[in-house]
């Protein structure tokens, strides 16, 4: 078959994964996981009690073969004030999935502690064929980003900067995103990104800049190195590798949104508290050292941040 609507098989005992998504092929060979790899790492946390949701469908052709590649969230059982990952809305940069996939077994035991919420990838169509946007391979206006949450927030005279979501896989992730911060309220966010015109790295910061500077630490340490002063190409001033939360249409914005706007009436937004937009270097740096880097950020945030005791057994840091 060819449409890629295939029948679903269950697979690790819940919810049914279509066969086609386990066989769907990963065209770009630059080492990352495939995504039936991907999907197969996260769904392990379903027995450990997570929740999983298939966000939408995203439609695309491989070798003249039509796929629907489903966007999942997962989300533990325990709710309230809780740690957010977020990967792969930038097709482009596999990094942060992979590093999450690796992170997996810290989740299931993370979630027994503090509550958590993955969207470890974001846009499987880019990431399977290493194309920044759903429907375009490198950056241009035309491009539409999953992550795009204009029709939310507020502009000019306080109506919606975009009259219509600029996709499906844009509307549903902002959707989600809403619904699931009224349970699971985002405490701290971190959204792991790479930028494939920079050999240095940075953060964005909206919340706690002793977190941020944390992170380019991190960063540092895994040879990944940070701009420290100077600019960002978009004219974003950078101060020791940080730069301010940024009102660029995306969910991150939306996530720190006090304030959005939804079918024509405002509303209260997902008010996180701290929210870090981690910009990792790709131009001339191996994809190992990229993941190790996003990998080593997760587990040194989570033991900063204190929420499982020094005490316990498990390891905060090993190499993935």
């Amino acid at each position: 078959m060819s449409s890629g609507e295939w029948p679903g098989q269950t697979y690790l005992n819940r919810p049914k994964i279509p066969i086609f998504m386990l066989k769907c092929p990963t065209t770009y060979d630059d080492g990352r996981m495939d995504l039936g790899e991907l999907y197969s790492s996260f769904f392990k946390l379903n027995g450990h009690g997570w929740n999983s949701k298939q966000l939408c469908l995203s439609k695309t052709a491989i070798d003249n073969k039509k796929y629907s590649l489903p966007i999942f969230s997962f989300n533990s059982k325990r709710k309230g004030d809780a740690i957010w990952f977020i990967s792969g809305i930038h097709g482009e940069e596999p990094a942060g999935p992979n590093a999450l996939a690796k992170c997996v077994d810290l989740f299931a035991e993370l979630s027994n502690h503090y509550p958590i919420v993955l969207l470890p990838l974001c846009n499987p169509v880019g990431y399977a064929k290493n194309w920044r946007y759903i429907n375009m391979k490198t950056s241009s206006p035309k491009g539409f980003s999953v992550g795009d949450s204009g029709h939310l927030l507020l502009g000019k005279d306080n109506a919606p900067r975009t009259s219509n979501p600029l996709s499906l896989e844009s509307k549903a992730l902002a959707s989600h995103v809403i619904e699931l911060s009224k349970s699971y309220h985002p405490k701290f966010v971190f959204d792991l990104h790479e930028d494939s015109m920079s050999e240095l790295g940075y953060v964005y910061c909206h919340g706690d800049k002793s977190l941020a500077k944390s992170a380019v630490g991190i960063l540092e340490m895994n040879g990944v190195h940070a701009h420290i002063s100077g600019q960002t190409r978009f004219g974003e001033k950078i101060n020791d590798g940080i730069i301010g939360a940024a009102e660029d249409g995306s969910i991150d914005e939306l996530l720190s949104s006090e304030k959005i706007i939804v079918d024509g009436k405002y509303t209260v937004g997902p008010c996180a508290d701290n929210v870090l937009v981690i910009e990792t270097p790709s131009k001339n740096t191996a994809i190992e050292k990229r993941i190790q880097a996003h990998f080593s950020l997760v587990h040194h945030t989570v033991a900063k941040l204190g929420i499982i005791g020094r005490t316990h057994s498990f390891p905060y840091y090993v190499n993935p």
